[in-house]
């Protein structure tokens, strides 16, 4: 699902959004000597370390990027929509391949509800008549291109048949509606034309609802990821003009996952929710067209010349056609019913902390043929699956179990993790070490990395002890911004690791490797277009199994978890600064004074933590030491959720509504705020404050235990 053409939203962080490009070394594996060794961590007795750093060498060093292209080659070799019976051939051959890697592997069955498209037109019906093809073409130089694809829809827009004037609304983002309404212009009744980008799909249809669209077609301009790009395929990187981008718009910023049981996985045989009771379902008819097909309307489009900034890359004027000139047909008829999907999940138990799990995800569910989303993911998983595998053969075991799942049906609303999560609430809340997240992995060169603060340090740690591909740089020095920081991201949604962090509070980590394409959910994602455009030699897969087994290998032999509770008082403090300016009737001093608390309890809990390990440190004091460090971020959930959208329940990480993707600050105040609740603000700031008061009492408990010993 998830979009890497920009950065995720970085809310909080001071770093750059336009970070400079990583480099990889030619050859995958082996380390180079130039590098300087990383300060000692504080989780690891130092006569464990070096043994540590060569076993992780060694694992980078069994990286083979042919495996990854391999794999993606069958991956990508028909189109595997979920819930199509392709996708159930690759939830088999994943199962036995996994299970040839020497994993115990499990099967996960949901029927939940998934919408495919019966009829989708979109007609202008004046000043002139045409039909949308909604044909993409087929390519001689890549005959994946001519496969058989779903026909391009938003799944889960409503039927209908309506007939309505056009107006253009850029991105359909709330201050584009209200720009043209400051100019006059009303939505009301009219069939909205908008292009792709900025924030997700689905916010666009919700927002358009909101200023009283009857309709709403989304279409790729050439100025975001066309020709004004560059090259479009098969010549280059960028969008062809036949190109349609599929795409789900489920109001994931309510609740993702199964609409019809929402908190509740959808087993076989679960009892739904009535349509009128979802309250993820959108309500506004939308669909997808290409650039060819939303350029006669352009071009016939009367009315205002549009504001500045809003003309695009399709080779007319752009108008906003409030003279009513243009007028579309839209239908659409959805084939609605329950669709069987399934998560694979391959387990390597651990020697020494076996309860203790590592939880590691990729969906394996794409739109078409799904090279980049979600392939290159999946077989950089697989990948790493099989090396660790291989070294636990060795009796090269990690002390903590390590859980490589593959999820289905991500694409139409993260659904199938979201099932997983809430069926297994409990055991994940009790065991789940931290969630790794590798959707997009390879779809460019520039390394992105996202998480909770709690992982900030360790992330950093682990990628300077990685080499890059300039002598004596890792790839920490590749991903500092123009003032030399590390740049680190804010989740918010958009892809599986939502329910762990925003559900259940586990500590998260979302990695990729990304660059400007222009077949995002399109059926040009293929592997011919990843061989020739994106990672010719795999090196990149390489280089992200890589850094993936790293992160593995140091958190699964790690004495005590790698939490750093200084990086999350800055987050605190910076979350609550953020707010007051942005509304100055709230006071949030006391969020200030507990980071401060926080920072002061995690400084101390460092030093003790540090004399621990070097000494001999009983294995039962570290197993009762990290059960205590992985129940803090529990405490940040609010029993209920947030006030207005329950589902979520993180006090700090939600999906900005207007944005769906990008993370909120301090969601539950920031909801009341929109809509000028300054009573359920006030409220929300409350029950936040308890909750995060309980996480520091908990922290300075964890303190005083360590004090003891």
């Amino acid at each position: 699902m998830r979009m890497i053409l920009i950065p995720w939203i970085l809310l909080l962080s001071s770093c750059s959004s336009s970070p400079s490009s990583p480099q990889f070394p030619k050859e995958t594996g082996g380390d180079s000597a130039n590098i300087a060794a990383p300060a000692p961590p504080v989780w690891s007795a130092p006569r464990l370390l070096r043994l540590q750093r060569e076993a992780e060498s060694r694992l980078r060093a069994e990286v083979r990027p042919k495996n990854c292209e391999t794999w993606l080659k069958e991956l990508t070799r028909l189109p595997h929509v979920a819930g199509t019976r392709r996708n159930q051939e690759l939830s088999r051959w994943l199962a036995n391949t996994l299970r040839q890697f020497g994993c115990q592997v499990e099967v996960h069955t949901y029927e939940v509800l998934l919408p495919f498209p019966l009829q989708v037109r979109v007609e202008m019906t004046a000043p002139t008549a045409y039909s949308a093809t909604l044909r993409e073409e087929s390519l001689e130089l890549d005959l994946d291109t001519a496969h058989r694809t779903i026909l391009p829809f938003n799944a889960f827009t409503p039927d209908c048949d309506i007939t309505a004037p056009v107006i253009y609304a850029n991105y359909a983002r709330r201050e584009d509606f209200e720009q043209l309404r400051d100019l006059g212009i009303d939505c009301g009744g009219k069939i909205v034309l908008a292009r792709y980008g900025r924030i997700y799909r689905g916010a666009k249809a919700k927002i358009a609802e909101e200023f009283g669209a009857a309709g709403l077609i989304l279409y790729s301009d050439p100025a975001d990821d066309g020709f004004v790009k560059g090259d479009v395929y098969p010549h280059g990187r960028f969008r062809p003009s036949s190109a349609v981008e599929r795409g789900s718009i489920l109001d994931i910023s309510t609740c993702p996952g199964d609409p019809g049981t929402p908190g509740r996985p959808s087993l076989p045989g679960a009892e739904q929710l009535t349509f009128d009771q979802m309250s993820s379902l959108p309500s506004l008819p939308t669909t997808c067209i290409s650039q060819d097909d939303a350029r006669p309307i352009l071009e016939n489009l009367g009315g205002s010349g549009v504001p500045e900034g809003w003309q695009g890359g399709v080779p007319t004027t752009y108008h906003l056609g409030e003279d009513g000139t243009v007028r579309l047909r839209l239908q659409l008829e959805m084939d609605y019913r329950l669709r069987r999907i399934q998560n694979i999940t391959a387990t390597l138990t651990g020697l020494r902390a076996p309860d203790e799990v590592i939880l590691v995800g990729n969906h394996r569910d794409a739109w078409t043929h799904g090279a980049m989303d979600p392939g290159s993911g999946t077989a950089v998983v697989l990948e790493a699956a099989r090396v660790l595998a291989q070294a636990a053969s060795r009796g090269q075991t990690l002390d903590r179990t390590v859980r490589f799942a593959f999820w289905d049906a991500e694409e139409f609303g993260i659904i199938g993790s979201t099932e997983y999560g809430e069926q297994f609430a409990e055991d994940l809340q009790k065991n789940c070490v931290a969630y790794i997240n590798m959707d997009t992995a390879v779809s460019g060169s520039k390394l992105w990395m996202s998480g909770t603060p709690h992982l900030k340090s360790f992330a950093a740690e682990v990628l300077s002890s990685i080499p890059g591909e300039e002598q004596g740089r890792s790839l920490k020095d590749m991903m500092r911004d123009k003032q030399g920081a590390f740049r680190f991201g804010t989740l918010g949604s958009g892809s599986d690791y939502t329910v762990f962090l925003a559900h259940l509070g586990i500590d998260c980590l979302d990695l990729a490797s990304g660059g400007a394409t222009g077949v995002y959910h399109s059926v040009y994602d293929t592997y011919v277009f990843m061989k020739r455009f994106v990672d010719p030699g795999f090196r990149h897969h390489g280089r992200m199994a890589g850094t993936l087994l790293t992160l593995l290998s140091r958190l699964g032999r790690s004495q005590v978890l790698p939490l750093r509770f200084q990086d999350m008082a800055d987050y605190v403090r910076a979350s609550a600064e953020k707010l007051e300016q942005e509304d100055a009737s709230l006071d949030l001093g006391e969020f200030v004074a507990l980071s401060e608390r926080i920072r002061k309890a995690g400084a101390s809990i460092q030093q003790q933590v540090q004399g621990l390990v070097q000494k001999d440190m009983p294995l039962g004091l570290q197993l009762d030491l990290n059960r205590r460090l992985m129940g803090l971020s529990r405490r940040l959930l609010l029993k209920d959720g947030l006030a207005r959208r329950p589902w979520y329940r993180h006090i700090f990480f939600a999906p900005h509504p207007d944005k769906g993707y990008g993370s909120d600050v301090l969601p539950g105040i920031r909801d009341a705020l929109r809509t000028g609740d300054h009573a359920l603000a006030q409220k929300e700031a409350r029950r936040a404050l308890a909750a995060l008061t309980d996480y520091v009492r908990g922290l300075e408990e964890l303190e005083l235990f360590l004090s003891g010993k």
